[in-house]
Parts: C-alpha cells; structure tokens; sequence
C-alpha cells in the first residue's frame, strides 16, 4: 500500500472525512511555499500515526522568510498514548530546521493542543475570534464592479496586511483558490480598472460558507456573497467596520495560532494576523 493511501486509510478511520488524491497533491506536492511533508509510523501495511506539515511564505518582522506549519495530524484510536504523535511532530520540526525554517505556527484541534504546549514546548501566539453572518440575499449594488476572477495579478499585492502572517500574493491565491480541487470562488471589486478589493470564499463548507481571505476595500464584495447557509470568518481588525455593516457579528468561538521557535534566529515577536483561507481546514 502506498503511503498517501495509508495516510488517507487513517485519516478516515480518525476523522471520518477522506481527502482525496488530488486534494493532497495539490496541497502538500504543488504548494508555492515547496514540498510538505507526511510522515507516518506504521504496523505492517497499516498507518498507525500521521503527522503532516507545510512550508508557508510568510513575512515576519519585514523579512520574507519560509515558516513551517504542522497541520493534519491522525493517531489510530488503538494506539493512542503511545507517544506516536510526538515522535513524528519532533521528526517534522527537525526536518523544517534544516531546510532553514527559523519558525513554525500551527492551529491545533482540542485533542493535539496539549501535547504542542505541555510536550513539544509551543506556545500560544495569536487568539481571535469566529464571525458569523446568518443567510443573507446576495446584493452586488453599490460604486464598485464587482467580477468573478479566473486569474489574480501582482496588483493584489498592495492589498495586503502589513502584520507577520502569510504572504497573499498573486502566486498564492491562485494556488489556494483557482487551482484547488474544492469549490473556492474569488470576486474582485474594481474602481476603474484599478483592483479596490478581493474576496475569496467557500460558498458551501458543510453546512456554512467561509471567508477565506478579504483583502482591500470588502464592504460590497461581503454583500455580493450573501449565502442561504450561515457564512464565517476571521476579521482583520481594520476591516471589522466592513464585517459588521455587511451583517457579521464575533462569536465567543476562539481560534487559537501556536508558534515555536526552530532555530536560534526565530523571532515570532511582533503583530500577527490570520484569516481562515490560512488554515487548510476551510
């Protein structure tokens, strides 16, 4: 049996969803940030344990650097206690030092959060919050052009946060979103020709739609994704005013960034921001 069918063996016994083939490859071989890992302790022909990690392009501090993040992580239920989840997570992290990771974050679900912060020695980051907007009619009235996007150009790059967090540039939002095998949308708001806005989003996750990445001036594009479903997101701070008139209000749903320095240089210090399009989850 082939490792990325074992992973997915596993990662359905654990969580009961399987990820397909494709949705692998494109997320953990044609990443922008390089190769990811999957590394996987077995008996026999069966995985038994599974850590996986990512290679995001950050800025951190101003400096455009490589940061390691752990992401998909399976114990079979028979084997738990065993330490297994630890040996693997310490394997990766070694492995993103020495292709010259000075940092890694990560977002663990409730079960691997302890084990990152009581036995791998991660500590908590960044904290914000879910928003949530109940169904809402979709409106695209307003002074903008509002487009459906098949390509992003570097003109999105002056859009971006100026925090530590992941790079979102045309390169990567065209990875994330126009090259996924999941169902992403991407909308831009123009003045003129000028790009005033993107919206990236999921309009069907389950029982929700998410926003996975609000960029610019987002106020009419928020409108134009009103969604039968409830719709989430994680607000940048300067653009909660947007959220809020577009009809989204903050939960007490935390979501919880952990970090750890790889190497003697890492410095996670400084301001950071996250949007839910930065996790692989959504």
């Amino acid at each position: 049996m082939s490792d990325r069918q074992a992973a997915v063996d596993l990662l359905e016994r654990v969580w009961g969803e399987r990820p397909t083939a494709r949705e692998l490859e494109w997320w953990f071989d044609d990443h922008p940030g390089g190769r990811g890992l999957l590394t996987m302790e077995r008996d026999g022909e069966r995985a038994v344990g599974l850590a996986s990690l990512s290679f995001l392009r950050c800025r951190v501090g101003g400096v455009e650097q490589l940061v390691a993040m752990p992401l998909q992580v399976a114990t079979d239920p028979t084997e738990r206690g065993k330490g297994i989840f630890g040996r693997l997570e310490r394997a990766n992290e070694e492995e993103a030092a020495a292709r010259g990771c000075a940092l890694g974050v990560t977002f663990p679900n409730d079960a691997s959060r302890p084990i990152f912060l009581e036995k791998l020695g991660w500590h908590e980051l960044w904290r914000g919050r879910i928003w949530v907007r109940p169904p809402a009619i979709p409106s695209r009235r307003g002074e903008l052009r509002i487009e459906n996007l098949t390509t992003v150009t570097t003109e999105v790059e002056r859009l971006g946060a100026t925090a530590n967090g992941q790079l979102t540039g045309g390169t990567f939002l065209e990875w994330r979103y126009l090259r996924s095998p999941r169902a992403y949308r991407i909308l831009g708001a123009f003045r003129g020709d000028a790009l005033a806005g993107l919206l990236a989003w999921r309009p069907s996750r389950g029982r929700v739609a998410i926003v996975c990445h609000a960029l610019g001036e987002v106020g009419q594009l928020l409108r134009a994704t009103g969604s039968a479903r409830p719709t989430l997101a994680l607000v940048p701070p300067e653009r909660r005013g947007a959220f809020l008139a577009a009809g989204f209000v903050p939960t007490p749903k935390p979501i919880r960034v952990l970090a750890k320095k790889l190497r003697p240089e890492g410095n996670p210090d400084g301001p950071w921001q996250f949007q839910l399009g930065d996790f692989d989850v959504f």
